[in-house]
């Protein structure tokens, strides 16, 4: 999965939709998404309302995220005191392996 930002800079005249424009001219703006990954702002009585953006760039926003939160979890074990050294760490995962292995489990 590609994690560099599809996004380029915003062109305020093709990239701010009125939303009746967006509705009568959906597909081509759907191929244009396609094509460039430029995103689509669509207003709603002159206010921005919603973006479209390719599947891509939206994966790689979740993908973002997670990774984000993973990191503060981490963080958070850390200030906590949950932490254990790396021999320890690596004892209980062999141990826990061992154990899957005996209950059948892969």
């Amino acid at each position: 999965m590609k994690h560099a930002s599809a996004f380029k800079p915003l062109s305020i005249s093709t990239s701010v939709v009125p939303i009746a424009v967006f509705k009568a001219q959906a597909s081509g703006y759907l191929e244009r998404l396609r094509k460039d990954g430029q995103p689509v702002i669509i207003t709603q009585h002159g206010k921005p309302a919603a973006v479209v953006l390719s599947t891509e760039e939206y994966d790689r926003i979740q993908y973002k995220e997670y990774v984000l939160r993973e990191i503060a979890l981490g963080e958070a074990d850390v200030e906590a005191g949950r932490v254990m050294e790396t021999e320890t760490a690596i004892r209980k995962v062999e141990e826990a392996r061992k154990t899957r292995r005996v209950q059948g489990k892969k």
